[in-house]
């Protein structure tokens, strides 16, 4: 085995001779270090990490500065739905200390029946990270004084985030490369709008802990001594520990596995120091004791999930984030300019022919952009530094370039080299940094206040048994608000609930919806599973009187559920036994139905406005003199006032709707979504009193019901 591995160095010596050779010059390598270097290094570093810091605390001050949007009395609101998710369990972390009495509440009631024996999971360690540190420093467990915490903790994780980046190329000596890389994936688009104020989420320090977990492997690959790259190795175990704390992807793992297993091969020119270092890695962060991979029915690669004989459409195909996009659109989510991304990938490659080696440690970093072509943009952003690197070295090997040019006087100064290439750097990163602070990008909350507002009415006015079913967006929201119980959320929009839910609101038949809402409340999931032999089997059971007995339901409503009709009537409007869509008559657009909101001015006559460029004739049901409209109601305060049918034939009906201190809105809908429950319960409050009551009336904004 000796033997062999002496002629396997060898051959790699000739090798890298070779490669020598005709790798240009020895510019495209590091700068050498000095005490100009490392305090050029410590300086931008620095910068970066406040850069992501100050960027992030600033629109924090601009949501303070407009609570009238941004807060629900003095409580700030969020950015993303897995907020609530993340303050819920720090919530419940500081109550009961057990995990389980939260999950119970999700899915209910399947989680309830499938945790019922379930023992306590009452160790710091069962809570996501983000929720203990939420709870950690909160003074108590209310909902105002967690969120707080929550938006002050994420500046400062935006400045730990940095330094990981930072870490992961001074690792490999390219220290200025990587304050730019800080800086430039830290504030780039893509990234900010998952980082930003209100995103109380684990994507911040996703992107830390990874290339902090990259940069100590490299350490260990690079170490002179055994003693050395054992100690590194033990670093980065610990560092993938927390981050699986953080969020658990072992498919991460196995990629710095690799990294380490190469560098230190090449390095040593040795096989007992890599296999000492792999298993050590292994073993001590516990990734010898995971699984990987992604299944090929997975909701990422299909279009259908199947439960027993029924097929139900993908949630995920509704989901922005989960879209393929071009690769231009890549390029400038990442640096804001698609030149500059190129010219970052140019940069790039220049690195990888120059250090080969080292690009095979960097390569799945920079391959995450490709998984857009696989599991849509979401991961997108965690090959932003290595675009921003590249950006970095290939304007220092510009600098170090034009040096060659310049005038003997300022090429022989000393530090001539390092100090350019340390200018050049400050230049990018100070042109990042007020290239955002001028755009000021800031997002607004998930959900509007007067939505929020609306669910934490609810608190301790309804029965503690009580179960909200809305649509599962507000999954997490409505238990941070109100602690009750929910139908489906962010983590379960991909089970059939959500098919069933979508299907109840936009049923033709208050019947239906008030059938099918109670009977996902009395066994969820697991009635569903259990029913699920036939299509047959399934619909008597949806729609069958076995609710008697079951909890208290209370139906959400809001104006958000409307502008996300869209999606809604895709995944309702769904035949399971087939697996196919039901499309609404004669409907452009298949199953998707969506309100349309004129804008309309006065015409000729006061019943003939001019609508989206277009007369609409509401006295005869035509537009732009074809007919269209089948009828036109009327309504003030979200309360039906009048309905005037016209074209018996035609598919589409108008809603005019006038809100005190609102104005007057003017909606277009297909026949479809006109005659769902939906459309009578939120729009029109024309309800069947012996199966709902309406409990709570802010419209437009939001209505709750009781199912009787």
């Amino acid at each position: 085995m000796s033997d062999k591995m002496v002629r396997l160095g060898i051959k790699m010596d000739a090798l890298a001779q070779w490669h020598q050779k005709i790798a240009l010059f020895p510019l495209i390598g590091r700068l050498a270090p000095s005490r100009a270097f490392m305090l050029i290094a410590v300086l931008v570093g620095l910068f970066a990490a406040f850069a992501n810091y100050d960027i992030r605390q600033s629109q924090y001050q601009v949501w303070q500065a407009n609570k009238q949007i941004t807060f629900l009395d003095e409580t700030p609101l969020f950015s993303t739905t897995d907020a609530s998710y993340f303050v819920g369990l720090a919530r419940q972390y500081k109550q009961t200390g057990d995990e389980l009495d939260f999950q119970k509440k999700r899915l209910y009631p399947h989680n309830e029946i499938q945790l019922a024996e379930a023992p306590p999971k009452d160790s710091a360690f069962d809570f996501p990270l983000l929720s203990v540190l939420i709870a950690s420093f909160s003074a108590d467990d209310s909902t105002q004084t967690l969120l707080k915490t929550a938006h002050a903790l994420l500046p400062i994780l935006g400045f730990m985030m940095a330094l990981g980046i930072l870490l992961a190329f001074g690792a490999s000596g390219f220290w200025l490369e990587g304050a730019v890389a800080a800086i430039g994936a830290g504030l780039a688009p893509t990234f900010l709008m998952r980082s930003s104020v209100g995103r109380i989420d684990t994507d911040i320090l996703n992107l830390g802990f990874f290339y902090a977990v990259l940069g100590l492997t490299i350490f260990a690959g690079r170490a002179a001594s055994l003693r050395a790259a054992i100690s590194w190795t033990l670093a980065a175990a610990v560092m993938l520990q927390l981050f699986f704390w953080w969020y658990d992807k072992a498919e991460f793992g196995f990629a710095f596995t690799i990294g380490l297993v190469w560098l230190s091969a090449v390095t040593s020119r040795s096989w007992q120091r890599p296999l000492i270092l792999g298993v050590l890695f292994l073993l001590v962060s516990g990734l010898a004791f995971k699984t990987i991979g992604i299944s090929s029915d997975s909701s990422y690669f299909v279009d259908t999930s199947t439960t027993g004989a029924l097929i139900f459409p993908n949630t995920f195909k509704t989901i922005t984030e989960l879209r393929i996009i071009p690769f231009a659109q890549i390029m400038t989510g990442i640096t804001a300019f698609y030149g500059l991304g190129v010219f970052g990938v140019l940069g790039l490659a220049i690195f990888a022919f120059r250090h080969p080696v080292l690009a095979v440690v960097y390569g799945p970093a920079s391959l995450f952009a490709l998984a857009n072509f696989l599991v849509g943009n979401r991961a997108v952003f965690y090959s932003a530094p290595m675009i921003w690197f590249g950006v970095g070295f290939l304007a220092i090997l510009l600098v170090r370039l034009a040096l060659i040019k310049a005038p003997q006087i300022i090429a022989k100064l000393r530090d001539a080299e390092m100090l350019a290439s340390g200018l050049v750097v400050a230049l990018i990163m100070g042109s990042v940094f007020s290239f955002h602070k001028s755009e000021a990008y800031v997002p607004s909350p998930s959900f509007p206040k007067e939505i929020m507002r609306g669910f934490a009415a609810a608190k301790d006015n309804l029965p503690e048994t009580a179960v909200i079913a809305t649509w599962w967006d507000y999954g997490y929201a409505s238990m941070l608000f109100n602690d009750y119980a929910t139908l489906h959320d962010g983590g379960a929009q991909s089970t059939p609930v959500t098919h069933y839910f979508a299907r109840a609101i936009l049923a033709e038949s208050q019947r239906e919806t008030h059938a099918i809402l109670r009977n996902l409340a009395q066994s969820g999931l697991t009635g569903i599973q259990q029913n699920s032999a036939s299509f047959e089997a399934a619909e008597a059971h949806i729609l069958g009187p076995n609710y008697q007995d079951g909890p208290p339901v209370y139906l959400v409503l809001t104006k958000q559920m409307a502008g996300w009709s869209g999606s809604i009537s895709k995944l309702g409007l769904w035949d399971t036994k087939t697996g196919q869509p039901i499309n609404a008559e004669a409907s452009a657009n298949g199953p998707i139905l969506a309100y349309t909101n004129l804008q309309c001015e006065p015409g000729e006559r006061p019943d003939a406005p001019v609508c989206n460029g277009s007369v609409f004739d509401l006295a005869k049901g035509t537009v732009a003199g074809q007919p269209a409209l089948s009828e036109v109601t009327q309504a003030t305060d979200g309360k039906i006032e009048g309905r005037n049918p016209l074209q018996r034939r035609a598919l589409n009906s108008i809603h005019i709707s006038e809100v005190r201190d609102e104005g007057v809105s003017v909606l277009l809908s297909h026949n479809r979504l006109a005659n769902s429950s939906f459309h009578e319960l939120f729009h029109l409050n024309e309800v069947e009193d012996a199966l709902f009551q309406l409990v709570y009336d802010d419209y437009p904004h939001v209505r709750i019901y009781a199912l009787k």
